[in-house]
């Protein structure tokens, strides 16, 4: 099934994002990383170097999810590029377990590009930093 999206409806985009964040609260990694293309890459929020690839996300996402990550969006824009890619950007709140156990929450900002292969959505860039204060 072909889906052409000239005029992408933003709701389906904000799915999209709120889709990743709530495979993301259920600390799943393989789906988590599901949502990856084959060459994506990826600027963690807590992350020390760019990882590319999907081998390179997994190792990331393994490490995110101890911190028993979870989040909403506070906010949300999207720009269409084509027919089969939009950048959606905004920012959202994370409430990550710390070394002690207790949570600490992380406000932070965020920056995707998906793509359309085959009828399926998949994240081609995502960057994702701390806000500043």
């Amino acid at each position: 099934m072909r889906i052409s999206l000239p005029n992408i409806p933003p709701l389906i985009a904000f799915g999209l994002v709120k889709k990743w964040l709530k495979t993301v609260c259920s600390h799943n990694v393989k789906d988590i990383v599901s949502l990856y293309s084959a060459d994506a890459i990826l600027l963690g929020t807590i992350a020390k170097s760019i990882k590319v690839g999907k081998g390179e996300v997994s190792e990331y996402f393994e490490m995110f999810v101890e911190k028993k990550p979870c989040g909403e969006i506070t906010s949300f824009n999207a720009q269409i590029l084509s027919p089969r890619v939009f950048v959606a950007d905004g920012t959202y709140t994370f409430k990550l377990q710390n070394q002690k156990g207790q949570t600490d929450e992380v406000f932070g900002r965020y920056t995707f590009v998906f793509k359309e292969d085959s009828g399926v959505w998949k994240i081609k860039t995502h960057h994702s930093s701390e806000q500043p204060i």
